[in-house]
């Protein structure tokens, strides 16, 4: 007699896929959606990918002005006569 499984079927998640989405500044609420799981897996399973995320995006937030004032900073302007 074999035995049946009972419960959902596995989805196979990303752990990039869910990082690269925290980094975007999605919410858990939203990683579970595009994943179509439940948010409690996602916060779950995926705790340090989540952080790591929210990390790295506070970093781009926090450097992109700088980045910008230097694009600027090298740009040359024709000057009409």
């Amino acid at each position: 007699m074999s035995k049946q499984k009972t419960g959902y079927k596995a989805k196979n998640i990303d752990p990039n896929k869910v990082q690269m989405l925290a980094t975007f500044g999605c919410s858990i609420t939203e990683i579970a959606r595009f994943f179509a799981v439940d948010e409690s897996t996602i916060r779950n399973k995926f705790k340090d990918e989540i952080q790591v995320g929210k990390e790295q995006m506070k970093i781009k937030t926090q450097t992109a002005p700088m980045e910008a004032r230097r694009e600027w900073q090298y740009r040359t302007f024709d000057i009409p006569r």
